[in-house]
C-alpha cells in the first residue's frame, strides 16, 4: 500500500485498505487516521464512514453519531449504517433514538430479524414493557424460526409476566435451537423451583 501511495498520493482506496490492515492489527489510533485522510480525500467514500463510525463507537464518542449519519447520507436505503447508529444509541441508553432508527430499518427492511430482535430487548430491559417486548420477539421469530435468543427473551418475558407454560414452552424451544443454551436451563430451572 505504501509503494501505491509514493506512486500516488491521493489513493483514497489505499487509504481505506490501510486503514483496515490497522484496525486489524488493533492499532484505532493509525486507523483513524487513515480513514479521516480516506474521507478527505473522497468525501463519498461510505464504507470509511461507517469504520470511523464503529471505532468511536466502541469509545463511546458521540462523533460516532456524525460518521453514521454522513453514511446514512451517502446511503439513504444503508440498513448496516442505521443498524449501527441504532446500536450506537441504545448502548448510551439513548431508546427514543435507537427505536426511531430500528423503525427506520424495518421501512426499509420488514423482514429485518435484528431491529425486530433489539426493538424487543429495548421494551423488555429499559422499559419493561412486556407485552410489547413479546411482539416484538414474536416478529424476530416469524423472520427467523431458529432464533435461539428471540424464544429466550420472548420466554423470560412470559415468565415475568406470570404465564409459565409459554415460557416453559419458549425456553424449551431455545433449548431445541441451541443445545445446552445455559439461560434457558436457569429459566426452566426458575420455573420449576417456583412450582415448589
Amino acid at each position: 500500500i505504501n509503494k501505491a501511495l509514493a506512486i500516488d498520493k491521493i489513493n483514497a482506496k489505499a487509504y481505506f485498505m490501510k486503514g483496515m490492515t490497522y484496525k486489524e492489527m488493533g492499532d484505532t489510533a493509525k486507523a483513524v487516521s487513515n480513514f479521516q485522510t480516506t474521507v478527505d480525500q473522497d468525501g463519498e467514500y461510505y464504507h470509511a464512514f461507517i469504520q470511523l463510525g464503529l471505532i468511536f463507537s466502541t469509545r463511546r464518542n458521540k462523533l460516532a453519531i456524525d460518521y453514521f449519519n454522513n453514511a446514512i447520507k451517502l446511503n439513504h436505503k444503508s440498513v448496516e449504517a442505521r443498524y449501527d447508529l441504532a446500536m450506537f444509541y441504545q448502548e448510551n441508553n439513548e431508546t427514543d433514538k435507537a427505536i426511531i432508527q430500528y423503525d427506520s430499518i424495518l421501512r426499509i427492511e420488514p423482514k429485518n430479524k435484528n431491529a425486530h430482535f433489539n426493538l424487543g430487548y429495548i421494551q423488555l430491559v429499559y422499559l419493561k414493557d412486556y407485552k410489547l417486548a413479546v411482539q416484538y420477539f414474536t416478529n424476530a421469530i416469524s423472520c427467523d424460526s431458529i432464533y435461539a435468543e428471540a424464544y429466550f427473551n420472548r420466554g423470560y418475558c412470559y415468565e415475568l409476566t406470570g404465564y409459565a407454560t409459554n415460557a416453559k414452552a419458549d425456553y424449551h424451544k431455545a433449548i431445541e435451537v441451541r443445545t445446552n443454551y445455559q439461560k434457558a436451563i436457569e429459566g426452566l430451572n426458575r420455573i420449576e423451583e417456583g412450582k415448589k
